[in-house]
């Protein structure tokens, strides 16, 4: 008997030998769910990556503002922040605001499910956000994603995000993106986009108008469901599937532009309550009757749109400022009922175009004109307008207006400015008025004789004149010879060499038609 208690005590010690290593291995897996705490967040790690986790099995391990960096530092080792972890912020009810870094590219189911107090997810970068991607959870459920809470998108703590600009070169927006962004009116995606996740816009109920991308195929399931106040909407000529409830609960849809000329593969229910019996489908012109299906059949108007325009004209050139051209649009087909178009100039100051297409110049320049078609194909035409009007003179000055010299072949030169400076015609005509005391060239004064004359510069363009009176009080050396009318000349000194201006001596002055005369100069 004494042997046989003896057995049973020693099987009972590892019994609970076994059960304390049990309840120990317990503990330190799922009592403590991570591998470290860093300012405040909990970590686990794999290689060269971090995901956000929770402390304990009880989670709400956070509360307040939590700012989840790009990177942290363990064992002197870094690792990139790439995910948030299941149930990361499960039951968090006091969190009031998360910011999401660059480097995120997955959270995990239940992440944020119990977020009550959740106001604001903070984003820095709107490609980055694009790309993450969110586990699980069906079309109904929105746990793991932090803006069924919040509602609210902001760049910083201050700034909330109510119009987004996708940057081009982004090429996927993941499912779930932007649901339930309930304040954001209006988003631009870029033609760099090739997919479009399923319910990436769904419960925006502030979006009006969205374009969808060329190159995107397909339409996935429930992508714009809930958009309450969307109204317009383009879908592009590449769409060949419209998934389930893809515009589901849209409200307010008046206008859908469908450019692709066959028919996409459309789910019957992918315009679920909305009433598309109000509303006009916008089609390729010849493509209206194969529309005549479900469910477009059950748009109240289907509408055909212009398959091209061109204009009277492609090109103009403008030389005078009152001139104006009319350009006339041509649609097509042409009995199409909205044929009208809208005009801009890209550049007003140089041309401008009116509502019925007449095009005034304005200043010297290049311009386009283009002409854009309303009915929602999208189509324009361009006419490139140069405008060459010639900038007119308005006057002329000199820089002296008087000269006087003391002796026979003192030379002065005069400097005419012709206004505007940007004038195109500067040209100027030197004329005396008594060539028998000075003649001029070019500006260049020579006394020739004693008395007064008037030097006047003449404009080419516009006949401006400036005057400059001459006093010439010595005749001394003079020579006497016959004048004439030309005004070019050239001097030269006794030997035949070519002067710049008179020397000290005998001078020749030579004029362009032969003539010749002496000046004695002392």
């Amino acid at each position: 008997m004494k042997i046989l208690v003896l057995t049973l005590n020693k099987n009972i010690m590892k019994l609970k030998h076994y059960i304390f290593t049990f309840l120990a291995l317990f503990v330190s897996t799922n009592v403590f769910a991570y591998n470290a705490e860093i300012d405040g967040i909990y970590y686990n790690f794999s290689e060269n990556e971090a995901t956000v986790t929770y402390r304990t099995t009880g989670y709400n391990s956070y509360s307040g503002a939590v700012i989840i960096p790009t990177s942290v530092t363990y064992n002197n080792k870094t690792y990139s922040v790439t995910s948030i972890g299941n149930s990361a912020f499960q039951n968090c009810s006091s969190l009031t605001s998360i910011t999401i870094p660059a480097t995120l590219k997955k959270v995990g189911t239940d992440a944020f499910e119990g977020c009550t107090s959740l106001g604001k997810v903070i984003v820095k970068d709107i490609a980055a956000w694009c790309g993450i991607i969110y586990d699980g959870g069906s079309a109904f459920s929105n746990v793991n994603i932090p803006l069924f809470y919040a509602l609210h998108l902001y760049s910083d703590e201050n700034t909330e995000i109510t119009e987004v600009v996708i940057p081009e070169g982004v090429t996927r927006i993941e499912a779930r993106a932007f649901r339930d962004a309930k304040f954001i009116t209006s988003i631009t995606i870029p033609n760099s986009v090739t997919y479009i996740g399923r319910e990436a816009f769904r419960g925006m109920h502030r979006l009006t108008t969205i374009n969808i991308p060329q190159a995107i195929t397909s339409i996935e399931p429930y992508t714009f469901q809930d958009c309450e106040a969307l109204a317009s909407v383009s879908i592009p000529e590449g769409v060949t599937y419209i998934g389930e409830y893809a515009f589901a609960k849209c409200y307010e849809l008046t206008n859908v532009y469908c450019y692709a000329e066959g028919v996409p593969n459309t789910e019957s229910n992918a315009f679920s309550n909305t009433n598309i019996g109000a509303a006009t489908l916008h089609v390729p012109a010849g493509s209206v009757s194969q529309y005549g299906t479900t469910p477009w059949i059950g748009f109240g108007t289907i509408e055909a749109f212009a398959t091209g325009i061109s204009l009277n004209q492609t090109s103009l050139t403008f030389n005078a400022s009152n001139q104006t051209t009319t350009l006339i649009a041509t649609i097509t087909p042409s009995d199409l009922p909205n044929k009208n178009v809208t005009w801009t100039s890209s550049n007003t100051s140089v041309a401008t175009v009116s509502n019925a297409g007449i095009v005034t110049p304005i200043a010297n320049g290049t311009a386009t004109i283009t002409a854009t078609t309303t009915d929602g194909s999208n189509l324009s035409a361009f006419c490139e307008v140069t405008v060459s009007i010639p900038v007119p003179v308005t006057g002329v000055t000199l820089n002296q207006s008087s000269l006087q010299f003391d002796y026979i072949g003192e030379i002065a030169n005069l400097e005419a400015t012709v206004l505007p400076e940007n004038a195109d015609n500067k040209k100027v005509k030197w004329t005396s008025s008594n060539e028998s005391v000075c003649i001029v060239s070019n500006g260049m004064v020579v006394a020739v004789g004693m008395g007064t004359s008037v030097i006047i510069a003449t404009t080419e363009d516009g006949g401006f004149m400036a005057v400059c009176v001459v006093t010439v009080t010595s005749a001394t050396g003079l020579s006497s010879v016959e004048q004439d009318d030309e005004m070019m000349f050239q001097i030269y000194d006794i030997n035949g060499m070519k002067r710049k201006q008179p020397q000290k001596g005998i001078n020749i002055i030579r004029y362009s038609d032969g003539t010749t005369r002496k000046v004695l100069v002392k």
